[in-house]
């Protein structure tokens, strides 16, 4: 349309009938509507058509990163530390990354240019804890509507670093129970005989003690040392059990009790000087006292219990029991751990010949006359 310069009136040009004079118009999954114009009502009705069947096509134009907010806000089953953890890695590593980047222009190709770059500068396992996040946010997303595929399909991550456990010996536990105060020498003993994860540990009460057992159903989670303890649930349901550790164990630890008391609400442990034993004055307290062992860094408190499965392992126990024992998920997280600890088919079939040939040699009749150095038989 174009003005009459005459008469002011609105006329036809030669564009009258070219423009976008049809307007498609959907809901989309959130409840927003979704428009766009369109020359012809063919066009028009093509475009709706599809729609229905690829969301991206009117998918809201939300950002990665906005969307990643509301993701974690939805992780309800996350512990307050989970939840502190994850948002930490949403801040430092994944959202740096997708800076202004839209869900909808996310492809594989740009994600895996992104863990690429990670690579270069993060271990392997951040990394892929990491990517472990990306992925659920983008799972939800596909949940939500707001993409039709899986950007995410066929992205290659580092490899594993194969990094075996290898435990400490009786010497090291003998080492380290004599170096640390005499207040957390029946800890370092208890650790080594039930294999009790470190905040298990550390939140321990006399009320879960029995004469042959302790009770696991709850772990310290409290990140001040001068506050009332607060408790969480185990790990996992699996973590809910009960370790028998025998009489003599528990006898040790009444004689602990005599002599350095008990800490808030029956805690059989406490820091050496006062407190309660959270994760970072474990770890504070595991660095003063590793040298002792020659090292032991990466594992923590955690080598304690690498120890007492690499007992029962030594004792002969299967994959099943020791997975009860620690309050592992099930056996495949204890082989994954330790299936190295096991001894292997080879080793056993090298064993089975072995004591196969020393029978045979026990009950061999003597060697009877013959030649063995002429090329013809009598």
């Amino acid at each position: 349309m174009s003005r009459n310069p005459e008469t002011g009136r609105k006329v036809r040009n030669e564009r009258w009938g070219r423009g976008l004079r049809w307007q498609a118009r959907t809901i989309r999954p959130d409840g927003s509507a979704a428009t766009k114009a369109f020359p012809t009502r063919e066009a028009a009705e093509l475009w709706l058509a599809r729609a229905a069947t690829e969301p991206q096509l009117v998918a809201p134009r939300i950002a990665f990163n906005a969307y990643a907010d509301q993701w974690l806000e939805g992780q309800l089953h996350y512990r307050p530390s989970t939840a502190a953890a994850t948002g930490t890695r949403l801040e430092s590593v994944i959202k740096p990354a997708l800076q202004g980047v839209l869900l909808t222009d996310l492809t594989r190709g740009r994600l895996q240019s992104m863990v690429a770059e990670w690579s270069r500068r993060l271990a392997p396992a951040t990394v892929r804890v990491a990517w472990s996040h990306v992925t659920s946010i983008l799972r939800q997303a596909r949940l939500d509507g707001l993409l039709a595929g899986n950007p995410a399909e066929g992205v290659r991550l580092p490899a594993k670093p194969h990094n075996p456990i290898r435990p400490l010996s009786d010497d090291q536990v003998r080492a380290l129970a004599s170096a640390v105060p005499a207040c957390l020498r029946a800890m370092v003993l208890t650790g080594a005989a039930s294999g009790l994860r470190p905040a298990e540990l550390a939140g321990l009460t006399w009320d879960r003690v029995s004469a042959t057992a302790l009770r696991v159903d709850r772990q310290l989670t409290s990140t001040a040392a001068t506050k009332p303890p607060t408790w969480g649930p185990p790990k996992s349901r699996a973590g809910v059990r009960t370790v028998g550790v025998g009489e003599g164990l528990v006898e040790l630890l009444r004689q602990h009790r005599e002599e350095h008391g008990e800490g808030p609400e029956g805690l059989l442990f406490v820091a050496p000087r006062g407190g309660l034993l959270t994760r970072q004055r474990r770890s504070e307290t595991w660095r003063r006292y590793r040298n002792v062992i020659g090292g032991g860094r990466g594992q923590g408190w955690h080598a304690l219990r690498h120890y007492h499965a690499s007992r029962l392992i030594a004792a002969g126990l299967s994959p099943v029991a020791v997975a009860a024992r620690l309050g592992h998920a099930d056996a495949t997280e204890t082989l994954q751990t330790y299936g190295h600890l096991w001894a292997t088919d080879e080793a056993r079939m090298e064993a089975a010949a072995v004591a196969t040939l020393a029978a045979l040699m026990e009950s061999e009749a003597p060697p009877g006359p013959g030649i063995c150095n002429e090329n013809r038989f009598d």
